[in-house]
């Protein structure tokens, strides 16, 4: 983690507006060092149109040898209004096929029962491999 100060000008006449950023860079330790070789690689997805009424979708991704567990979750970000930061949904799918120490791996997930667990609209779905996440893909839920 590394905290950054940086002071463009201090208060006087021609600079009324002291402009001051402060700068976090934070890297978590799920990707840092070997770790961050750990990650589910090549995320595919037969189709990225989904619905919320139990179907399935099949997902393949290159997971490390050493993979034991995985999890998929289905993550809207919500909106932003005023400051406020509402609607935020995460997801842990239910998942079928997944082969511990295989690093080809296709799993079958099963959606939300219905809308009212995952309404419409732009989520990511992201691959957890022993708790280290994958890049995520956008995905689209329809009704």
């Amino acid at each position: 983690m590394y905290n950054i100060l940086i002071r463009y000008s201090s208060a006087d006449e021609p600079n009324r507006y002291v402009t001051e950023l402060r700068v976090e860079v934070y890297t978590p330790p799920y990707l840092s060092g070997n770790n961050a070789n750990r990650r589910p690689t090549d995320m595919t997805f037969w189709n990225t149109l989904l619905t919320s009424d139990g179907s399935t979708f099949e997902l393949s991704f290159d997971s490390p040898a050493s993979g034991q567990s995985v999890s998929v979750v289905l993550h809207y970000n919500g909106f932003i209004t005023h400051n406020l930061h509402m609607g935020q949904r995460m997801i842990v799918l239910d998942t079928t096929g997944w082969q511990a120490g295989a690093t080809a791996q296709t799993l079958t997930v099963t959606m939300p029962p219905n809308g009212n667990v995952a309404p419409p609209g732009p989520y990511v779905v992201y691959v957890l491999v022993d708790g280290i996440p994958g890049v995520g893909q956008f995905v689209s839920v329809g009704a």
